[in-house]
């Protein structure tokens, strides 16, 4: 079979140059590899981003401030509260909003985790092209819970006022959505594959890469 295709057949042997299968297999495309690998990354990108504080960083106060999704740190880290940030009374709702920020993000990072044991589980089984599109979907839906993620915290930026901007934990965020919304497209190519769609042709063209 050609590269980049992995080919899993259970059954089939060559009687008088015709194949005789029993094939459940699956013939994962490019796209679908690439897609469950760039799904890992997400994975990682939003533990590492949802686990470190720097969210929003002010460099122009001294000393400086880091804010993350759990505490803000400045000469000490504390831990947010509603009406207080920094030695100052605020109406930021800080508690409310991070832990929003936290429970969309942790959401798309658990989607992402499924989607790949569902994909990985499924290789090799009948019904494995709806269980790929269902990935798709799963996939679509994640991205959407990081961006809810990042919509909130931003907003807490934008209330914050000049000297806050976004740290590399929000934008690890951001980049594993976006990543997120590929895969789904990626997923979706791969559910077109000629494996899902008429098995005997995909094993009949195996063939002829083969001889």
């Amino acid at each position: 079979l050609s590269a980049p295709n992995f080919l899993f057949v259970l059954q089939s042997e060559a009687m008088g140059g015709e194949f005789h299968s029993c094939w459940q297999g699956v013939d994962i495309s490019g796209a679908g590899v690439t897609a469950l690998v760039l799904t890992l990354v997400c994975v990682l990108f939003y533990g590492i981003g949802i686990g470190t504080p720097q969210w929003a960083v002010n460099n122009d106060l001294s000393p400086s401030v880091e804010m993350g999704l759990f505490k803000y740190c400045s000469s000490t880290c504390q831990r947010y509260t509603d009406d207080f940030f920094n030695g100052k009374p605020s109406n930021l709702n800080l508690v409310t909003r991070t832990e929003v920020s936290v429970t969309f993000g942790i959401m798309a990072a658990v989607v992402c985790v499924a989607t790949l044991a569902t994909v990985m589980y499924s290789l090799g089984r009948r019904g494995f092209q709806e269980n790929v599109r269902t990935a798709a979907g799963a996939l679509f839906f994640a991205s959407f819970c990081g961006m809810v993620s990042m919509a909130v915290f931003l907003d807490i930026i934008r209330e914050l006022g000049s000297g806050y901007g976004m740290g590399y934990s929000l934008a690890l965020l951001i980049t594993a959505w976006v990543l997120n919304f590929f895969c789904a497209l990626l997923l979706l190519v791969d559910s077109r594959n000629i494996s899902y769609l008429d098995p005997e042709a995909a094993i009949r063209k195996g063939a002829a890469g083969m001889i």
